[in-house]
């Protein structure tokens, strides 16, 4: 593999990274914004008198709240399936710990085992390229889950602030 080919499988993975620090920042600054909307809330709820119309209006703000920090959650640590094992022979099949990705790297009992795995595919460029791949692969389904979860979770988060809003709205028509 020439330099140039293996620059851009690297610059793949490297966005693929930042692609999925970019959910967590998302799913995180939807937690904040949720939890101080949701305080604020909580704060004037004792000072209502509750109706039916307010009671679900509330019921629906404060399911909508709970699934989006569930959804949010699901974000920041995604539920990823290992791979299907297939009937490759030995010879041809990816190591089993893979030296370049963090869990392959724990999955050494120790620094010296660690570097005879890493020196076995850094002497192969074949190996080598096959390791990046399934890496970008592996982070790009990670991503896919990630950005599934923060999309869902804007929903609820709106559903939460409309029927907030409607609260307020409600409220102030009737002190009219």
């Amino acid at each position: 593999m020439s330099a140039d080919q293996r620059a851009e499988i690297l610059k793949i993975l490297d966005d693929q990274n930042h692609l999925s620090e970019r959910a967590d920042t998302k799913a995180i600054s939807m937690l904040s914004m949720l939890g101080i909307f949701t305080v604020f809330f909580v704060a004037q709820l004792t000072n209502m008198t509750m109706n039916n119309f307010l009671i679900a209006v509330v019921v629906i703000y404060f399911v909508s709240v709970v699934v989006a920090i569930m959804e949010i959650i699901l974000a920041i640590n995604p539920r990823t399936r290992s791979a299907k094992k297939t009937n490759t022979p030995k010879s041809d099949a990816m190591p089993t710990a893979q030296p370049t990705f963090f869990e392959g790297i724990c999955k050494y009992e120790n620094a010296e085992e660690y570097k005879k795995g890493l020196n076995g595919v850094i002497n192969s460029d074949e190996k080598m390229t096959d390791i990046y791949i399934s890496q970008i692969y592996q982070v790009a389904q990670i991503n896919k889950t990630k950005y599934t979860c923060v999309r869902r979770a804007v929903w609820f988060v709106v559903i939460a602030l409309a029927s907030q809003l409607s609260i307020i709205a409600y409220i102030f028509a009737q002190k009219t």
